[in-house]
């Protein structure tokens, strides 16, 4: 049976009609998700505004507590040397509870600052090449009048040889300070902390273990989050601030590493953070991605001089490894005792040491070279016709839009500096082939 010229044309006007629906309701959908996607663009820049607010109030709130709270301090311990008068028994027990007290409101305002900085992304790491060993041993040794206080015995195991990694010594340094601290802290009289650094493929694994009280179970899952204050009684002993494991995880974080924790209830507690080895050129990369970045904002600039050793292959036959080695170390150390500010940074990659000056002009970086100059002479003045160094300078924006093209423009401006009498003087080929000044 076949279908009728009418009844097809109805079936194809439905169809048709059908289309035409869909279409219709595709394109509100689709106007209704621009406009929920316009929504949510709304909410979260007002979100972001008021984190900014609430991070800028804290800040604010924190630096004018500091004032009195000094004051205060000031006064309770001149009151505590007995300056004014004897006092009682009762009256030093008071005075010693205030000065307690003052002192917890004390790194109160400092966990809060921390915490405001780097929700506002102002903390940003200053890798340098760390040797972890010694900066845990140093960490240790500021504890060594608690422990012996309460005669807790510490085991210090290193994996070694341990790798120099790029860190914030700073800001690790506080990340041991945190966990070292709280590890006596719990632990009662006689207990035992251990320390341990492990070298691992592409990490450096350290923790950080404890015969103390442990945490429950239930309490494992909110030990990194702000004020929580885990195996706290009420009354006399420890006590914390509840910011200090929460601003130790954002430093870990901050470096791109990891941090965890394994503890049983009344048997100790073991806290383990990693942290990556990156190369020279992830650490330069990201100093100079930085710098931009903050320099936009500033409508400023940042200049980077890149010291290179040329035919690094054959003053390395003249003077070995070792001596190489030494006088990139020794290159890197002059460039950061001519530096005029605190962000001023250097890093050692391959035959070069990259010179990072945030905020400097290109006028400011020439200042720089040119001093580099007289102390590389100073400095060169025994190894003349052995080694020849080069200096090159780039600024931001001046003469490059971004990292790369700013590294490769330092690069081409390469000039040589000879050592000792050769300095300034350039070698042309003379009749013969033989070289001439």
């Amino acid at each position: 049976m076949s279908t009728k010229p009418k009844d097809l044309q109805k079936e194809i006007a439905v169809l048709k009609k059908e289309l035409e629906d869909r279409k219709w309701a595709s394109r509100k959908t689709e106007e209704g998700i621009k406009i929920l996607y316009k929504d949510l663009e709304k909410k979260n820049e007002e979100l972001e505004k008021l984190d900014r607010l609430k991070s800028d109030f804290i800040a604010t709130v924190s630096h004018e507590l500091r004032t009195p709270l000094t004051t205060m301090k000031v006064f309770a311990s001149i009151i505590a040397d007995e300056i004014p008068g004897k006092l009682t028994k009762d009256q030093k027990e008071h005075v010693g509870i205030i000065n307690g007290n003052i002192d917890r409101l004390a790194r109160l305002i400092e966990g809060l600052l921390d915490i405001a900085k780097i929700e506002s992304g102002k903390v940003l790491p200053r890798r340098t090449l760390v040797n972890m060993v010694n900066l845990a041993n140093g960490v240790i040794s500021t504890f060594k009048p608690e422990m012996d206080a309460k005669h807790i015995e510490v085991k210090a195991s290193f994996n070694t040889p341990l790798p120099d990694i790029y860190v914030d010594s700073d800001k690790i340094t506080q990340v041991f300070t945190n966990l070292i601290g709280n590890a006596i802290k719990f632990t009662a009289e006689k207990g035992k902390v251990i320390i341990e650094i492990v070298n691992k493929k592409k990490m450096i694994e350290c923790s950080i273990a404890d015969t103390g009280i442990g945490i429950a179970p239930e309490d494992l899952a909110k030990l990194f989050i702000r004020f929580q204050q885990i195996n706290r009684a009420a009354g006399p002993g420890a006590k914390g601030t509840g910011l200090g494991l929460a601003i130790t995880k954002e430093l870990v974080e901050m470096h791109n590493g990891k941090i965890r924790v394994e503890s049983k209830l009344g048997e100790g507690s073991r806290f383990i953070f990693t942290l990556p080895k990156l190369s020279s050129e992830i650490v330069i990369k990201e100093y100079i991605d930085n710098g931009i970045k903050e320099a936009m904002g500033k409508g400023a600039g940042l200049s980077i001089i890149v010291i290179s050793i040329s035919d690094f292959r054959r003053s390395l036959k003249i003077l070995g490894r070792k001596r190489m080695r030494g006088i990139l170390a020794g290159l890197e150390e002059i460039a950061q005792k001519i530096f005029r500010r605190a962000t001023d940074t250097t890093v050692r990659h391959g035959t070069e040491v990259v010179v990072i000056l945030p905020e400097a002009k290109k006028e400011d970086a020439f200042a720089v070279k040119n001093r580099l100059e007289e102390a590389i002479k100073e400095y060169m003045k025994d190894l003349t016709g052995k080694i020849q160094i080069n200096l090159g300078t780039a600024t931001f924006p001046d003469e490059a839009d971004s990292g790369e093209v700013l590294i490769n423009k330092a690069k081409t401006q390469l000039e040589a500096i000879y050592a000792g009498l050769e300095l300034g003087k350039s070698k042309k080929k003379g009749k013969g082939g033989t070289e001439s000044e």
